[in-house]
């Protein structure tokens, strides 16, 4: 014998007894044999259900999800723990007409392993209609080199990930492609960035496994804070200990050229791309302060944050 679906977990929206009601009418109806009928035509009652069919999905999809019903961002239904009956899934006619109004809500069902998110459009007393079906792509991704005690970060596809192993796996929302995703190494106080995965649309639904690599030794600077001001580049700060604190730069100095390239052009970011790199490698600037004008050259190091 089947056991009809327990009721999902009210977010945010109406109150938890109309959303039961709506959600127990047509669980009340839910199949007891282990046959499981087609699905009914949708009910036009207000405060009844639909049951909405949707595409066929890969396997081992999970069998429940998050649905969201939105008219706006003070009109907003969540229901989490939306079983899945067959391909099919209860719509509670909770779009009253004070709630969502006459438009066409938004409404998104997410399968809770994230793999399969569909975009319905629906109105009460009508059939749904689905509008979009994204099946994610599977990225799995080995890093190196992973140097012990640098944190190391993924950004882009909409993740947003702190990676402590040398490599990581995570669903790819579908409809995010084609997009990149960059992993940055936090070497002290500076970014050592990778090259830019790229995922096309061609993805979507595909298992991807790619290694991505960060720069081999950890980058190394002068030690200057800066900042940029009709198109001349200053010293904000000085980091105390640093190649730059060696050698007596001070706040308030003006960098007039690196390496012998004027800085009249640069921006603060072209800058640090320049100045900054492997350590150990030598880098001269050319500094105004006041009257004076004179070049010093640093080697860069690794810049510790305490």
């Amino acid at each position: 014998m089947k056991t009809p679906p327990t009721p999902p977990l009210l977010l945010s929206g109406m109150s938890g007894a109309v959303l039961l009601a709506a959600w127990l009418a047509p669980n009340a109806m839910a199949p007891t044999d282990d046959a499981l009928p087609a699905p009914e035509p949708p009910v036009a009652s207000v405060w009844g259900w639909e049951l909405c069919e949707l595409p066929a999905f890969p396997e081992g999809v999970a069998t429940r999800g998050t649905l969201t019903i939105r008219r706006d961002v003070q009109h907003v239904i969540t229901l989490r723990d939306v079983p899945l009956i067959g391909r099919s899934i209860f719509i509670p006619h909770a779009a009253h007409q004070d709630i969502l109004g006459d438009d066409d809500p938004w409404i998104e069902f997410r399968t809770d392993d994230d793999r399969v998110i569909v975009e319905l459009s629906w109105q009460a007393g009508q059939r749904c209609e689905i509008k979009e079906a994204a099946v994610a792509a599977h990225l799995t991704a080995a890093f190196s080199p992973h140097l012990a005690g640098l944190p190391v970060s993924v950004s882009g596809c909409g993740l947003d990930l702190d990676v402590t192993e040398p490599g990581f796996d995570h669903w790819i929302d579908a409809r995010r492609l084609p997009c990149e995703i960059t992993m940055t190494r936090q070497d002290g106080y500076l970014k050592a960035p990778s090259v830019p995965l790229v995922l096309n649309t061609d993805a979507a639904g595909e298992s991807i496994r790619a290694h991505i690599a960060l720069p081999e030794t950890a980058r190394g600077g002068l030690g200057i804070w800066l900042y940029a001001m009709n198109r001349t580049i200053m010293a904000k700060e000085i980091l105390p200990g640093t190649p730059a604190a060696k050698a007596g730069l001070q706040p308030g100095d003006v960098i007039t050229a690196l390496n012998g390239v004027s800085t009249e052009m640069m921006s603060v970011d072209d800058y640090v791309q320049r100045s900054t790199g492997r350590i150990g490698v030598p880098v001269t600037l050319t500094i105004a302060r006041g009257s004076r004008t004179f070049d010093v050259t640093m080697t860069r190091e690794f810049l510790p944050r305490n």
